[in-house]
């Protein structure tokens, strides 16, 4: 009887010990729209209360075997639902923006790649685009157009490009063959803020990966006819830290020739006629890290480095003709740029509640670039330039009035040039200039039902100081953008925006440069920024699988920088640079996606028709220019892809006066199987030979001619991919607001 009782008494005892075992309990809490860790959720678990991390993250040490957990976040449908507890779990909840926010955002296709917000489209990196740059990615996007190694956004070509919201030295150029494999997703901004620069029309956001518990990589390389690279990508993340390093190479040759007859008019006219053999050569190497880890109390530190070294050189075969003589002369120049870049950067950001958050980021650009061009002729040029940029930026998001957005900041860049000028062996004066950028801006905006406003402003004051020259000049630009949300199908925007154009730093300093024998220029340090305002509205169409977009620009320029070039009876081209000109522009762009056979088909394409006209000193010109891309991806099985595109750019110098245009094609077939990638491209496989006629012409002389290069050529590319993510995958279950309806035990 007495061992029963001590029985009894041993078994309660246990289950009480068991009943009030504690269990760690984690929950990470993710936006259903892009898949990101939510900061600053409100988390309850029965009388346990805390606020989530940087990560999404919060922990609580229960006893409870059953209670209640809720979940609520400005702007998102509050989550509750019973949970049970009977071991170590973690759970990943995914809460959905209210309904009144989804009406900014509309995604096309079954898989979401591509999503519409009022001022900007996402794109998000999936499996298939293993082992793609970023320029076969963009040329699917609304308004954008690639073509000639070219990034054209709505008709233009100065975009600035982000890192993470960020400022970045990376160019245009290398944007084309940056590869996407640690890439989370692609923003195009065609209608930026107030918070951006005034000179950039649009603006292209690059948002890197950011894994859990993750430790790996990729490495690739592609070898070609024409151009091969490679490279290896390093990374290593966790909830709390995100490091990443790519070292990467690359090599591309391109042989190209021109014809060309011109006609001078000064004192005696005569003909010089011209042809030109190139083949040019391209190398360049990378290394590029980045750390990026939270600190307590909701704030997080980022650093950066890059080592860029790029190897440009020409071989030009010239044979001349001059009828004054009638005697033919080869020339061989051989052109050599060298160019070294440095970068740092540095940001740091804290969340200040739900709905505040600061920002500091700094960025420090070093490039050195060495010019040599040298010819048969007793003349040559040795030139080296130096070029340091430091930006500062300080960016405050909040809340006003509880329901406006608002954001506002302040920008320092402060530019410092060198030049060091060489002729025929005689070294040339030092040229120093000096350029200092300070900028404001405030941006407000609300949804009120089915509108969507964004009302701001940005005031820059740019200095220029090139010796004992000191220039002044200061812009105001003002920013509007409205969205009328008529139904889930349709929306319609208009915009209204003033921009800036700086000149660069060659046209503002006043040596003569002489760039080759016969031609030289002069800059003019009293040159005034370029002064642009833009109209736009557009239309917006989704119809299930079918998207369309329509997009109409006004634009009037003013200050507008042009040159005067005069040419003397030696065949010596001088020019000179003024705000002479003002310009109209009515520009319309186009966009059209549709997807077919589930998904498996999808076709794409976007353009726009420009037409511009120019006036001022006395004249006139005008002239028609067209930006178009089509093409098509299939994917009949998840593993394999078949991509086809083509495109059309006009070449203008003057308008009127044209340098034929650009036409290039490319088919890439892909095939992805378990870690590895494969990609087969072919470019240009129906025209090898692609020729530009082009002509220029002004009071003083008139070109004829045609340009041509060879353009097809073949790849083969190879990624594999390695790593792997720690995370108790067992115990981590994933929850939706549909489960809150569900009767099911989690």
């Amino acid at each position: 009887m007495k061992r029963k009782i001590k029985l009894i008494i041993l078994l309660n005892l246990l289950f009480f010990l068991k009943g009030y075992s504690q269990y760690v309990f984690k929950i990470k809490v993710v936006d259903s729209i892009y898949k990101l860790p939510i900061e600053l959720a409100t988390v309850s678990f029965g009388s346990n209360r805390a606020l989530t991390n940087l990560s999404g993250e919060v922990s609580f040490k229960t006893i409870k075997v059953k209670d209640l957990i809720k979940i609520s976040y400005l702007g998102y449908v509050p989550f509750s639902k019973k949970i049970s507890i009977n071991n170590d779990t973690t759970l990943k909840i995914i809460l959905q923006p209210r309904e009144e926010l989804l009406d900014e955002i509309k995604i096309v296709g079954k898989k979401a790649f591509l999503e519409r917000k009022p001022d900007r489209t996402i794109y998000r990196i999936s499996e298939k685009d293993k082992n793609a740059n970023i320029s076969e990615i963009l040329r699917k996007m609304p308004f954008v157009v690639i073509a000639n190694n070219k990034l054209v956004i709505k008709g233009k070509t100065n975009n600035q490009i982000l890192k993470d919201g960020r400022e970045s030295n990376v160019s245009t150029e290398n944007l084309m063959s940056l590869n996407v494999n640690r890439i989370d997703s692609i923003e195009v901004i065609t209608s930026p803020s107030a918070k951006y620069d005034g000179e950039y029309q649009s603006i292209v956001n690059i948002i890197f990966k950011k894994n859990d518990n993750f430790f790996g990589g990729d490495a690739y390389i592609s070898l070609g006819t024409r151009n091969s690279n490679g490279g290896l990508i390093l990374t290593k993340t966790s909830s709390s830290a995100n490091s990443n390093i790519e070292i990467s190479g690359g090599y591309d040759r391109l042989r190209s020739g021109s014809v060309n007859e011109t006609t001078f008019y000064e004192t005696m006219p005569y003909l010089l006629s011209q042809e030109i053999y190139t083949k040019t050569r391209t190398s360049s190497f990378s290394i590029n890290y980045g750390t990026e880890f939270s600190l307590k109390k909701d704030q997080s530190v980022s650093f950066g480095a890059n080592i860029d070294y790029n190897k440009y050189g020409i071989d030009n075969n010239y044979t001349s003709l001059i009828s004054t003589t009638s005697q033919s002369q080869i020339i061989e120049n051989l052109t050599t740029d060298k160019g070294a870049n440095f970068g740092l950067n540095a940001a740091y950001q804290k969340r200040i509640n739900k709905t505040n958050k600061f920002y500091f980021t700094n960025l420090l650009v070093r490039n050195n670039l060495d010019h040599y061009l040298n010819s048969t002729q007793p003349f040559h040029t040795d030139n080296e330039t130096k070029k340091t940029e430091f930006t500062t930026r300080l960016d405050y998001e909040f809340r006003f009035l509880k329901k406006i957005k608002a954001e506002i900041g302040l920008k320092g860049l402060l530019r410092d040039y060198e030049f060091f000028p060489s002729y025929n062996n005689v070294i040339g004066p030092e040229i120093k200039f000096k350029q200092d950028i300070l900028a404001t801006y405030f941006s407000f905006s609300r949804n009120i039902k089915k509108i969507y406003v964004r009302v701001g402003s940005r005031l820059e004051l740019t200095q220029n100081r090139y010796t004992d020259t000191l220039n002044n000049l200061l812009n105001f630009l003002p920013n509007i953008l409205m969205v009328y949300n008529i139904n889930k199908a349709n929306d319609i925007s208009i915009s209204f925006r003033k921009t800036l154009n700086r000149p660069s730093f060659l046209l503002l300093n006043s040596f003569i440069n002489k760039e080759t024998p016969n031609a030289v220029s002069e800059g003019n340090p009293f040159l005034d920024n370029e002064n642009l305002s833009a109209l736009e509205v557009t239309y917006d169409l989704t119809f299930k699988k079918i998207n369309i977009s329509l997009s109409y620009n006004y634009e009037h320029g003013k200050e507008l920088i042009a040159s005067k070039t005069i040419s003397d009876m030696f065949a010596i081209k001088k020019t000179f640079f003024g705000n002479f000109t003002e310009s109209n522009a009515n520009k319309l762009s186009y966009n059209f996606r549709a997807s077919f056979l589930s998904d498996k088909l999808s076709l794409f394409s976007s353009g726009s028709f420009n037409f511009y006209s120019t006036f001022g000193m006395g004249f006139k010109n005008s002239g028609l220019v067209k930006t178009v891309n089509l093409g098509f991806e299939y994917n009949p099985i998840k593993k394999l892809s078949f991509e086809l595109f083509g495109n059309y750019l006009d070449n203008p110098i003057l308008l009127q006066s044209k340098y034929g245009n650009s036409i290039f094609m490319d088919f890439v077939t892909r095939y992805k199987h378990k870690k590895s990638s494969f990609k087969i491209q072919f470019t240009n496989p129906i025209i090898n030979k692609i020729v530009e006629k082009n002509t220029n012409s002004t009071e003083y002389f008139l070109s004829n001619g045609n340009s041509y290069y060879f353009g097809r050529a073949i790849s083969v590319g190879y990624t594999y991919s390695f790593g792997s993510t720690k995370d108790v995958a067992n115990k981590t279950r994933k929850i939706t607001n549909e489960d809150i309806k569900s009767t099911k035990k989690l």
